[in-house]
């Protein structure tokens, strides 16, 4: 007979879909057989032929996604390639702008045009107006059904002739973006790719299943990356939001996985938990669209449900971030196989389906746009005009934030950022009462199309109609910047408004530079003395740490003589809080070039504000030779890493100290702790975890590093397992422990054997409220104010005797017996959701402290210090932790322990 032979077609079959005998009508039901049997452009290949093997029959690279993309816009007039920035793993980001070749003559026209219905300026929608629809894919690396869906989604778009999608390319443009994180996807496909054999495990403890820690949903430094629309500390989100705020979309698809055991999600999410900023108009469109995902799940014989489980609150994900801007951003989650197969009690699933749905979706969200196109359009006008007039109309006319000059840049670019206009004035301003000097402030008119977004930023609720989270409850701005917020009522004065930072109508640039302190270079002086309130104050410590510069802190305020702008000006006084970092000439006289040259420049970038002293002899305060400042030794930070922590927090602390600080760190994994030196480094950092692994043979191996002189620094849920470990001891009251509900402890009218007495209607808790009332009363996202001491070293360098920290958990701490170890304790709730019952219990409890041991030290930090890299608040506790906690030294009370009335009850 000639023909293929069986036993090829057998093998073909097993190597292309990893199935097996039993279903031979999969090889039919590949994803690209969901689209509609229109009439193709000639010679366009189609994914499967680009590939040579079927989409879903493997997990796709990148590479290989960029690739096909390329190949589309080299062979198709509907398509061409927009670069918006590369990952930190040096990966390409970029969206396919597919529409008309008449379209693409005149793109940027479109662009501008599109843009100008957001600027609140006008209600009239041009008939010739192009809708805007971006297509989001894989924004965690190991939801991998989305980025393959892509290039299906891509080629239909593309090669289609059919009537209906020729005219929704003449009527709008479509922005695809394959992959929003690159490197996640890799490391996830990598792994997939590579323990799987010829005959795909579909059980769920298989190797392929299980990819090891970090996994691939994180980016480069394990960040969620779609918490990252708002803080915006990553190129792919600020290159994405870039492209946002160019375009400004009518409609934001967001396509993500969930649990193997789950169907199929879309919005609209749980009702009661909508951003309350969110227009109903939003939700009227998200429903609409809805019916159309109903009718394209229902024809496939495919289950899925909605207004369930997922909310639509926090403003910085990526389904919710356009709900405020004047689009209907929509979330989509797939049941996950993470692998090519799954088999579980719930469903029996392949790759290839889960690719398959989310083309269904994608495909149905195009009919959902072109039906809808014209409210879709008005609403973006509606949305930004209004707001635009609810800002004019408002009592308040502009938000004033006080701070540092570099905390002031650092809120100006990441408004910048997000599209909203700011000023630094170039003068003293003063607002309510107060005078802040130049470069001290920043104003927020609100009269702007952005008003609605800067509610969400500045205004801090503590109550909303429902106070349950999927994800955090609060991002207040000068929250998590450590900055001060004033308020003006009148009239802005035209002089505050000179320097705006961005032109009205242009693109925010990439940056806003903050503007350098002037710096005078002596070769003679005695010494500098360096800020410690900017933020990168400690960056520069480090650099010439590097160098191997001596710098000291001091230990009390000291005052030095101003040096005069001009030869007719007397010196004034410029004094300098405790903390202060000092670079005396006479031990650098080695390297003085060399320490000028640095301090040159980072006052030019405006890093640190640095000033001369002409004598040791100080004004007030310890002169320059005293034994009180304390030198810095040299600086080697520990970070351990891998199974047992957790990556977000890991993430944070790596990026914090790679990126922002410039300070080599060197990352063990959890497994290997007793194979290293400990003693070479300066101090061992540990992330949030619950440390499984770990034993008595790792236990003793901190204790004696500590013992020893070493130090160790614990954040978060860390702090839990030192103190199960009887690595540190906690003082007399609350012991470390976690609210989950409100009904966790006995009441004070129970009986003695646990039974209930008379309570009445209280009693009775309806079954079926249990995960409600548990929601209630956790913490998932808050700041809080804490009360620090300003003259312990732990908190050096805070420009004010209150520091916000941000609160996602409801572990509290006694204070420490010996008042000298307390660096901070907590207060009131400054914003977000936080229960009476969980305020009473934190109000007073331990926020960071150190626990002396032997020749060392452990010093706990309750919370994350610098929470998904938003929260730049609470950086000072790390930083002084890293370069100042090997020397510190924690006095003997005198007997004087806090007062139990201060300690947790």
């Amino acid at each position: 007979m000639i023909g293929p032979k069986p036993w090829l077609v057998i093998c073909c079959f097993l190597v292309c879909y990893g199935g097996s005998l039993a279903q031979p009508s999969a090889m039919a039901a590949g994803p690209l057989s969901v689209l509609p049997d229109d009439l193709r452009i000639a010679g366009l290949e189609s994914p499967d032929d680009f590939f040579g093997f079927p989409v879903g029959s493997r997990h796709l690279r990148h590479d290989q996604i960029v690739s096909y993309l390329k190949y589309l816009a080299d062979h198709s007039d509907r398509v061409s390639l927009i670069p918006y920035g590369k990952t930190h793993g040096g990966r390409p980001l970029m969206v396919a702008a597919i529409t008309s070749a008449e379209n693409h003559e005149q793109l940027d026209a479109i662009r501008g045009a599109h843009r100008r219905l957001s600027s609140g300026r006008t209600r009239t929608v041009p008939k010739d107006a192009h809708l805007v629809m971006y297509l989001g894919y894989n924004v965690h690396g190991d939801e991998a059904s989305a980025a393959n869906a892509a290039p299906i989604v891509a080629y239909h778009l593309a090669s289609s002739r059919s009537e209906e999608l020729v005219g929704w390319l003449c009527d709008s443009v479509f922005l695809l973006d394959p992959v929003l994180n690159p490197d996640g996807l890799d490391r996830f496909t990598n792994w997939v790719n590579e323990n799987r054999g010829r005959y795909a495990n579909d059980a769920a403890d298989d190797r392929e299943h299980n990819q090891p820690w970090p996994g691939g949903r994180t980016n480069y430094y394990w960040f969620d990356l779609n918490r990252d629309w708002l803080p915006l500390v990553h190129p792919e989100s600020r290159g994405r939001v870039r492209l946002f705020h160019q375009w400004k979309p009518n409609v934001v698809l967001d396509y993500h996985e969930m649990s193997g055991n789950s169907s199929y999600f879309f919005q609209p999410g749980v009702p009661a938990r909508n951003n309350p900023l969110s227009p109903p108009e939003n939700l009227r469109l998200t429903r609409a669209f809805a019916a159309e995902h109903s009718a394209a799940m229902d024809a496939a014989g495919e289950l899925f449900f909605t207004e369930e489980r997922f909310d639509d609150f926090y403003i910085g994900k990526g389904s919710t971030y356009p709900d405020v801007h004047g689009a209907i951003g929509i979330l989509f989650e797939q049941g996950s196989t993470r692998a090519l197969r799954l088999t579980n009690q719930r469903t029996r699933r392949h790759f290839r389906d889960t690719v398959a749905n989310q083309v269904r979706t994608s495909l149905s969200s195009l009919r959902a746009a072109a039906a809808h196109r014209d409210d879709l359009l008005r609403h973006q006008v509606n949305f930004h005009a209004d707001a635009l007039q609810a800002g004019k109309d408002a009592p308040l006319k502009a938000y004033v934030l006080a701070g540092t000059p570099e905390r002031i840049a650092a809120a100006q670019d990441l408004l910048a950022r997000h599209s909203i206009r700011s000023h630094a004035p170039a003068g003293e301003i003063r607002v309510d009462g107060e005078t802040i000097p130049a470069g001290g402030a920043l104003v927020i008119p609100t009269a702007q199309p952005e008003y609605t977004f800067i509610r969400s930023l500045f205004e801090t609720p503590q109550s909303f109609p429902e106070n349950i989270f999927y994800d955090v409850s609060t991002w207040h701005l000068p929250s998590a910047f450590g900055l001060r917020t004033l308020t003006y009522e009148s009239d802005i004065p035209d002089r505050w408004l000179l320097d705006a930072t961005w032109a009205r109508g242009a693109s925010p640039p990439d940056a806003v530079e903050s503007p350098g302190e002037a710096f005078v270079r002596g070769s003679e002086v005695a010494g500098y003395l360096i800020d410690p309130t900017e933020l990168s104050a400690p960056r520069v410590v480090v650099e010439l740490l590097n160098l191997g510069a001596d710098v000291r802190v001091a230990t009390k305020p000291l005052s030095v003589a101003a040096s005069p702008q001009s030869p007719d000006e007397d010196a004034g006084q410029q004094d300098f809080p405790v903390g202060t970092f000092v670079v005396p000439r006479q031990p650098n006289a080695g390297r003085w070039d060399r320490v000028l040259d640095l301090l040159t420049a980072a006052a030019a970038r405006g890093d640190v504000i640095a000033a001369a002293a002409e004598s040791s002899h100080t004004l007030a305060g310890p002169d320059l030779g005293s034994d009180s400042l304390t030198r810095l030794s040299p600086s080697y930070p520990l970070l351990i890493v891998g199974e047992g922590t957790t990556a977000l927090s890991a993430g944070s602390l790596w990026h914090f100290l790679d990126v922002r600080m410039r300070h080599r760190v060197t990352l063990v994994d959890t497994q290997r702790l007793n194979r290293v030196v400990l003693s070479d480094y300066s101090c061992v950092i540990l992330p949030a975890g619950g440390y499984g692994g770990w034993g008595s043979t790792e236990v003793e191996t901190l204790k004696n590093y500590v013992r020893g002189g070493g130090t160790v620094i614990a954040t978060s849920s860390a702090i839990r397992w030192l103190s199960r470990q009887k690595l540190i001891s906690l003082a007399d009251g609350v012991t470390d422990q976690e609210s989950h509900s409100a009904g966790d402890e006995p009441a004070d009218d129970s009986d003695a054997d646990g039974g209930p007495t008379e309570r009445g209607d209280a009693w009775r808790r309806p079954f079926g409220d249990a995960a409600d009332a548990a929601a209630l009363e956790t913490i998932a996202g808050a700041f809080l104010m804490t009360q620090i001491d300003p003259t312990h070293p732990l908190t050096y360098g805070f420009p004010a005797d209150q520091v916000a920290v941000f609160r996602d958990h409801t572990r509290r701490y006694p204070l420490p017996a010996n008042g000298y170890q307390l660096a901070a304790r907590y207060g009131e709730v400054i914003s977000g959701y936080v229960s009476d019952r969980n305020r009473n219990r934190l109000r007073g409890t331990a926020a960071a402290w150190v626990e002396p041991s032997g020749n060392g030290r452990f010093i706990l930090l309750v919370d994350e210090p610098v929470f998904r890299g938003y929260v730049r608040s609470s950086e000072r506790f790390l930083t002084n932790a890293i370069l100042l906690g090997p020397g510190l030294k924690i006095p003997v009370a005198s007997g004087d322990a806090p007062d139990a009335s201060d300690e947790a009850d």
